[in-house]
Order: structure tokens, then C-alpha cells, then sequence
């Protein structure tokens, strides 16, 4: 098992890298839409399949299961707590007077919302059935300590993401969104690991992690702005606040999952 994680760490960071050299190759391609960036999308998820399908023991715990009896209370919680961690900060934000309302118009931020939903729900199936249905799966199987787990997946799955904000994501701060990456994704991974682990299904993970992608999208528009002296504090992309509530709701989720564990 040790080595198929290895195999999974070592293919998974190598997949942005590959994409970048097909891309380097098939230059004549649209912006953030490339063959290069497919693959450093779905190589992670695919090497999951392939390394899961050649030990078939090990197909059930790939979290594929929804397992919603029992655990809708979890998916509830999965769908509703970047909501409430983003009106923490807007209604900080707005007490404060960082944030300027006044372009705010619903019907079209719930459109929004809606579409980077939909549209994130399937992308982050990619994203959660390697981090959490394998990786994650077969570090709890290892009985590596808890905070080890959140250490690893946070570092791999950042790490993951350097290619992308170097090749693949239009931006001109490129290191600074890899070095918050890591900060963030390593905050996000306890309160994605634990919500595995009490569930052992990935489907609430997929839903917090769309619903997190669409709250963050739509807010980055012209509906909610921030004043820039306030962005490290309060931003819902990835500023301190942010990642000290999603932190907090990790380690809430953890300490029901030990006690739940307990009482087992």
C-alpha cells in the first residue's frame, strides 16, 4: 500500500508538468482551456482508478458510495458551511465598512452562484476522488496519525496546484497565489479529511469543496467589493479569517468523529 501511494504522489505532482509539455507542443490552443491543463485535471483521478483496479479489495473504500443514510446531517453541513463562513466575513466586512454593496444585485450573484456550482460539481469529483477516496483512504488504512494526514494531503494537494497557477490559471501573481495556496489548502484539510472520514464517502467532500468554488467565483465579481487594506484579513479566497473559521470547523468535525468513534 505504501508503494501505491508513492506511485499515486510521484505520477499526481509529475501530471501539471506533462500537461505544460503538450502545450509547449500544441501551442496553437485556447487560454485555460488546453489539452495541458485536461491532464493535469484528470491524470491524479485516472492513476487512482488504475492503481485501485489492479488490488480490487480495495475498490469499496474508494468512497464512491454516497452512503447518505445516516449521514445526510453531514451533507447538510458539507453544503452549508462556506455559506456561513462567507456571511461571517461579509457581515464583518460590512460592519466594518471594508465592503461596498452598493453594485450588489441578487437575481444575478444566484445565477452566478448557480453556474459556478454546477459547473464545479463535476470538476471537483476529479479533484476529490484522488485526494480523498485514495490518498486519504490509504494513509487511515497506514494508521498514520491524524495531523500527519492533514499535513501530507494538504502538501501534495498544494503542490499539486503549482503548475496550474504558473501555466494554466491567467494571473500575473502567480507565486503569491501558490504561496497562499498552501496556507489555505492546508487549513481546508482538515475540514475536508474529517468530513471523509465521518462519511467515508467523498460526495460530501464534493459538494463543501463546489460550493466553496462557487461562493469564492461569484464573490470575486463586482457584485461585493473589498477594499484591498482588508484582503488578507477578510477575503473568502483566502484570507486569514477564512481559513481560520474552515480550520475551526475542521477540528469541530474531528472532535465528533473521535467521540462517534468512541462510542463505537
Amino acid at each position: 500500500m505504501k508503494k501505491r501511494v508513492y506511485i499515486f504522489i510521484i505520477i499526481a505532482l509529475a501530471s501539471g508538468w506533462f500537461g505544460k509539455g503538450i502545450d509547449m507542443i500544441l501551442t496553437d490552443q485556447p487560454p485555460g482551456q488546453s489539452l495541458g491543463s485536461l491532464m493535469w485535471l484528470i491524470i491524479p483521478f485516472i492513476t487512482a482508478l488504475i492503481l485501485t483496479l489492479v488490488h480490487k479489495s480495495d475498490w469499496k473504500s474508494m468512497g464512491f458510495k454516497p452512503r447518505i443514510k445516516g449521514n445526510l446531517k453531514w451533507y447538510m453541513v458539507s453544503f452549508l458551511v462556506y455559506p456561513v463562513i462567507a456571511a461571517i466575513l461579509l457581515i464583518v466586512g460590512i460592519s466594518v465598512g471594508v465592503v461596498d454593496i452598493t453594485k450588489f444585485e441578487l437575481s444575478g450573484f444566484m445565477s452566478t452562484l448557480l453556474l459556478w456550482f454546477v459547473a464545479n460539481f463535476f470538476r471537483t469529483i476529479l479533484e476529490e476522488g484522488p485526494w480523498r477516496g485514495f490518498l486519504t483512504e490509504r494513509l487511515i488504512k497506514l494508521n498514520i496519525n491524524d495531523w500527519v494526514i492533514y499535513l501530507i494531503t494538504g502538501l501534495v494537494w498544494s503542490t499539486w496546484h503549482i503548475p496550474y497557477y504558473l501555466f494554466f490559471y491567467n494571473t500575473s501573481n502567480a507565486w503569491g497565489m501558490i504561496i497562499s495556496s498552501y496556507i489555505l489548502l492546508l487549513c481546508w484539510s482538515v475540514l475536508f479529511t474529517e468530513m471523509y472520514r465521518i462519511t467515508r464517502s467523498i460526495w460530501p467532500c464534493v459538494l463543501l469543496h463546489a460550493t466553496l468554488n462557487a461562493i469564492q467565483y461569484s464573490m470575486l465579481g463586482d457584485n461585493l467589493i473589498l477594499s484591498k487594506k482588508w484582503d488578507l484579513l477578510l477575503s473568502p479566497t483566502g484570507g486569514i479569517l477564512a481559513c481560520v473559521l474552515c480550520l475551526g470547523a475542521g477540528l469541530i468535525v474531528r472532535q465528533y468523529r473521535i467521540k462517534k468513534d468512541a462510542r463505537n
